[in-house]
């Protein structure tokens, strides 16, 4: 499987996060990161999401479609017990989360 994927993967989540929620595709090394965050008010983003698809989960995956059933759910799981809101100052460092996914989590 090539990164290319990884473009289809992030249109799968997408629908699960608000309409403001700013999805960024970044490479790392060979990994793949999502940095994912969204508005809750006027001056204030969510807390930020950092999503690591290893360079494995990229190269072993098997099916693409089962692998990005897979993500998704992850992802969904990952949402249900998220906590977006923060007590960061305006200007100071948001809290950032980081979800690694796999090869075992999408094979």
């Amino acid at each position: 499987m090539s990164k290319s994927f990884v473009k289809e993967w992030t249109k799968l989540i997408r629908p699960l996060f608000p309409e403001s929620a700013e999805i960024i595709e970044k490479v790392a090394g060979d990994d793949v990161v999502l940095l994912i965050d969204w508005k809750l008010g006027p001056k204030k983003r969510s807390r930020l999401i950092r999503v690591i698809v290893s360079k494995e989960a990229i190269t072993d995956c098997r099916d693409f479609k089962v692998a990005g059933s897979q993500f998704e759910k992850i992802i969904r799981d990952k949402l249900s017990v998220f906590n977006p809101d923060h007590d960061t100052p305006e200007y100071g460092s948001r809290p950032t989360e980081e979800w690694v996914v796999k090869t075992s989590d999408v094979n």
